[in-house]
């Protein structure tokens, strides 16, 4: 069943194992339409595609998640830390604003914000732009 499967794919990730675990977590994805651990099996195989730079993949599976529950945290941070892998340093910017909001506590969070927001005022400067009023933390 989904449960056993997406155990197995957790077994598989902290092992290190991050296809085998992609693979289990797509075969319990086939096997429910629960949307609560649609939305856990989302965010975990949304970790592994991240860990192996897959940033498309963990984008997508990151709005998934965040379309059947946009108060998971976790996933706005997985879907900020793809999109600065993609370059896409507005995006990762809104997606951290929106983790910090939900959990102002994760420092991993505040300090990738801070970063993204640096690099992103830095390329804007020089583009010529003026700092964005969506550059505020």
């Amino acid at each position: 069943d989904a449960q056993a499967l997406k155990a197995t794919g957790n077994a598989h990730f902290a092992k290190g194992e991050d296809q085998k675990a992609i693979d289990a977590y797509t075969a319990a994805l086939e096997k429910t339409d629960d949307a609560p651990l649609r939305v856990a099996i989302l965010s975990n195989r949304a970790a592994c595609h991240l860990r192996l730079e897959a940033f498309a993949a963990c984008v997508a599976d990151c709005d998934g998640a965040l379309a059947l529950d946009g108060s998971k945290a976790k996933a706005y941070y997985r879907r900020a830390r793809a999109r600065d892998g993609l370059g896409e340093l507005a995006d990762a910017f809104r997606d951290l604003k929106a983790c910090v909001r939900l959990e102002p506590a994760n420092r991993e969070a505040v300090a990738l914000a801070r970063s993204v927001k640096e690099r992103l005022s830095a390329t804007l400067k020089q583009e010529g732009a003026h700092e964005s009023p969506a550059v505020q933390l």
